[in-house]
């Protein structure tokens, strides 16, 4: 079985894909973020057989700076903007992206049993973040597995965050967690934005300055994890194993987190449109708050006042799941699952193509050929989720 790995470098100057850290006078750390702003790329791919082939590949590109890309292209970049050629492709390989948390090694996040048992069991490939041991306290490191079967970016996703809000071990930290000042999410230290098919991963040694690496080698940075536990061991990793039936559904998370925002105080009344909603009844009760016409083809809907959480009614089709999705899984309608039980499969990934039979059966329920102006317009069985 082949995998192919996209990796990306700036086009057109002297690239080198990693972050910067310098050590001031006052013995601070300051970061530069100055790749993040790289507007042209060239790009190239290499196929991997094994996590051998998996573990050369990234130490090969790292050493030339090349960043890591979670998905794929439709065609290789040279001078190109990245955004323009994304793939919506499924990903052939799961990237656990660990960033402080209950976890001071690798050995620690693979001692917790709470970790789905075929991700314990497999061979990885680690490669260190770059702010590893410089600017962060605890683990930061990229956990590379290759998949059995190549997943949809939305599934990946879902995984991810469910590992955080399903695992004791690191509920037990996020209670505790000191919050960023001024903001009110919780920080998730597996980030679950790695399951989007275009997030850039820069594994390549960072540009130091007045700070020694304390990771001096490729073959320490970048390396295989191979399990201890005697059980047999898995080269890939399949996302359908039971092990992560829980951690596949989309509202399984839901109620760790409402508990979890509870606990840290962070559920709190909001007024929207002139009334009360209490967002402690998330786990029950789904409203779309707000609606805004963007173009005759949908409309962006606002869930339970969250600003980055909409999905979009589609104004008579639906032709990819970008037009009707939304960033935040646990706000999915599972009202509309009931009554579309077609979409409900398309949705959860098992239908991969929209068919004319439920753009027919969304029409039939009432779910698009319609355009809202107001909330107040929007069918009440559209508004709310029991």
């Amino acid at each position: 079985m082949v995998t192919d790995i996209t990796y990306l470098k700036g086009f057109g100057r002297k690239a080198w894909q990693a972050k910067s850290y310098e050590r001031l006078s006052d013995g601070t750390i300051r970061k530069d973020n100055d790749i993040m702003y790289t507007k042209t790329w060239k790009s190239r791919v290499d196929e991997v057989r094994s996590v051998e082939d998996f573990c050369y590949s990234i130490r090969r590109n790292s050493e030339q700076g090349w960043a890591m890309f979670t998905g794929s292209f439709t065609q290789t970049l040279s001078g190109d903007n990245r955004g323009d050629f994304t793939s919506d492709e499924p990903q052939g390989f799961l990237c656990i992206d660990i960033d402080g948390g209950p976890y001071q090694t690798v050995d620690d996040f693979f001692a917790d049993e709470s970790i789905p048992a075929p991700l314990r069991n497999a061979r990885c490939v680690v490669a260190y973040s770059n702010s590893y041991k410089i600017a962060k306290e605890g683990l930061a490191a990229h956990l590379f597995f290759l998949l059995a079967e190549p997943a949809p970016s939305t599934v990946i996703k879902q995984i991810l965050t469910n590992i955080n809000l399903l695992s004791p071990t690191i509920t037990a930290w996020l209670t505790a967690a000191p919050l960023e000042e001024g903001k009110t999410d919780v920080p998730l230290p597996i980030d679950p934005t790695m399951g989007q098919n275009n997030r850039i991963i820069y594994n390549a040694p960072p540009r130091l300055k007045g700070i020694t690496d304390p990771i001096p080698t490729i073959n320490q940075r970048i390396w295989i994890r191979e399990p201890t536990s005697g059980n047999r061991v898995i080269e890939r990793v399949s996302l359908n194993h039971p092990s992560f039936a829980m951690h596949r559904r989309r509202n399984a998370g839901d109620v760790a987190l409402l508990e979890l925002r509870r606990v840290r105080g962070l559920s709190t009344p909001t007024r929207i449109n002139g009334k009360d909603v209490d967002l402690e009844k998330a786990d029950t009760e789904w409203v779309i708050t707000d609606v805004q016409r963007d173009s005759a083809d949908f409309v962006r809907c606002n869930v339970n006042g969250t600003k980055r959480s909409p999905w979009f009614f589609v104004n008579g089709f639906i032709n990819e799941r970008t037009l009707m999705h939304s960033q935040n899984p646990s706000d999915v309608p599972f009202n509309i699952m009931a009554k579309a039980p077609s979409f409900a499969a398309w949705w959860n990934g098992t239908e991969d193509v929209m068919g004319q039979h439920v753009i027919n059966e969304l029409t039939a329920a009432g779910i698009i050929g319609n355009t809202y102006d107001k909330v107040d317009d929007v069918p009440e069985f559209m508004r709310k989720r029991r």
